[in-house]
């Protein structure tokens, strides 16, 4: 049996308009502008919704055949080319420097001092950029996931699977429906704006494209596969969302979890040191740099995490310290008798 303990979660916009928070005409206007064969769908949130868009969209493009793109998948593929186009006039490391949040690295003087500049803290951009090599494969399970970003990881994806992502959101101040398209070579995508210039929106039929909706900043995929437009919540499995199968207990999971979490923090450590304690001691105050707005209980959750986490990071390197110990006075003792067993 598998685990059902994630959940899709479709816009808002459906359940403002059955409580007659929001006028019908909005989603009308939404529909208006995607094309007709296309249905509105859902997407896990706590910081996975854009790769879960994204990944219903590759998979029903079938764009490798006998494989299943995921939210954890498509991390690791930003992950890759990411590492793959670090160049510093490459677009890639220009545009995770510049938008750098949670994996910002400030730059310390010989002495260790933070460096600063017109009272801001000047970056140091070559441990941000690894920082953020780290971070992008955290899914919501871990520690400090990045918030998928259209014009970043996007692009990054429309390069690797040459397909072009149109993104619909609807703008909360002017209730209008804009779409963005991102394409792998264009540093300053095309906007088209209702009542503006949305009726020159023109989708090449020949190419691979992706839909997909944002709304208060929650990202669901445009499908084709789907009788109609999810409206509730939907329960899918660990191997919808992770491309991995499991039977374990919610209890099990949540195991499971803490100590990926230990893990990923552990190796930081390892990897670069300073670069970890920067972490530990302002991760709280940090604000995630997101397409998706944080709320305060979600910030408390995510600090009453990361203390739970440097807890068991040091419960971990004391036991380790234990052993160490343990190790160094056998390896005495055993040189010791190997000694004296050659003066007997």
């Amino acid at each position: 049996m598998r685990d059902s303990n994630y959940v899709r979660e479709p816009i808002a916009l459906f359940q403002q308009i059955k409580e007659n928070k929001k006028s019908s005409d909005l989603l009308h206007n939404l529909k208006s502008a995607h094309p007709e064969k296309l249905k509105i769908g859902a997407a896990i949130k706590t910081g996975d919704c854009f790769f879960d868009s994204v990944a219903q969209g590759l998979n029903e493009l079938n764009i490798k055949p006998d494989y299943r793109f995921t939210a954890k998948s498509l991390r690791k593929d930003c992950a890759d080319y990411a590492r793959a186009n670090k160049k510093p006039d490459q677009w890639v490391y220009k545009a995770v420097i510049r938008d750098a949040g949670e994996y910002f690295v400030p730059q310390k003087d010989p002495d260790g001092e933070v460096i600063s500049e017109n009272g801001l803290n000047k970056q140091d951009k070559a441990k941000s950029f690894f920082k953020y090599l780290e971070y992008i494969t955290n899914t919501h399970t871990a520690d400090a996931p990045i918030w998928g970003r259209p014009n970043i990881e996007g692009r990054m994806i429309c390069d690797k699977y040459k397909v072009e992502l149109y993104i619909y959101s609807i703008e909360e101040d002017s209730q209008k429906v804009t779409v963005t398209k991102i394409t792998a070579h264009d540093d300053d995508p095309e906007v088209f704006i209702q009542d503006i210039n949305l009726n020159q929106l023109e989708i090449d039929s020949s190419k691979k494209t992706v839909g997909v909706v944002n709304y208060m900043r929650h990202f669901v995929p445009l499908l084709s596969k789907i009788p109609s437009d999810i409206t509730e919540n939907q329960s899918v499995s660990n191997e919808e969302i992770f491309g991995e199968v499991t039977e374990a207990s919610a209890s099990d999971q949540s195991e499971q979890e803490e100590q990926y979490n230990i893990r990923t923090s552990k190796s930081a450590i390892v990897q670069d040191h300073e670069t970890q304690k920067e972490r530990i001691n302002t991760s709280a105050s940090e604000p995630i740099h997101t397409d998706t707005v944080i709320t305060i209980s979600h910030q408390q959750g995510q600090e009453t995490q990361q203390e739970e986490i440097e807890k068991k990071l040091i419960n971990s390197y004391r036991r380790e310290a234990i052993y160490s110990i343990a190790a160094v006075i056998t390896a005495i003792a055993f040189t010791a008798s190997a000694i004296a067993a050659v003066f007997t």
